[in-house]
């Protein structure tokens, strides 16, 4: 029997959108990204650019990495996932002090704030930040990159009840 629940309302693709939310609502971000910069968009899948031009930078991307574990009794009744994601950046810059360390600085700050909210979605317990990446290109890569680029990491912390969302036909995703 196939499940109801569609392919955009499956528990990751709103946990990808809720990370998402949180950047379009970090107004610092909004001013330091053009909308055009800010590649995931739900109605234009794959829109990232096979050469970054110099009005494309900086330039923001977030991508599921995967899942770091999956542990199915969790408790008694509950199933507990953690997927992680990478949020991309590259500047377009040499100097770090222009857009890497400012525009790292606000992702920090919209992530740290929703962990409070937990990304508004009740199957999430928790987000861990696990760690910075930053490097420079001196020289163009194969997509034309030069200068700062850095690699956020989060966890997402899932948990999941057997009866009301893993075995359920018609599962509750509130």
């Amino acid at each position: 029997m196939a499940m109801s629940v569609s392919i955009k309302d499956d528990p990751f693709t709103r946990v990808l959108a809720a990370l998402w939310d949180l950047v379009e609502d970090h107004y610092p971000l909004t001013q330091m990204i053009a909308v055009g910069n800010r590649i995931y968009r739900q109605d234009q899948p794959h829109a990232e650019r096979s050469r970054i031009q110099d009005g494309d930078a900086p330039e923001l991307n977030i991508l599921p990495v995967g899942f770091t574990s999956v542990d199915e009794l969790y408790s008694s009744d509950t199933a507990s996932f953690r997927q992680q994601f990478e949020f991309h950046l590259t500047t377009g810059s040499r100097d770090e002090t222009e857009l890497l360390f400012p525009i790292t600085w606000e992702l920090l700050r919209a992530l740290a704030a929703s962990k409070k909210t937990k990304l508004n979605l009740a199957y999430v317990r928790n987000m861990e930040i696990d760690g910075v990446d930053h490097s420079r290109t001196d020289s163009a890569d194969q997509r034309g990159r030069l200068g700062w680029t850095c690699v956020l990491t989060v966890t997402v912390i899932l948990i999941f009840d057997w009866n009301r969302h893993l075995l359920a036909t018609d599962p509750v995703l509130e």
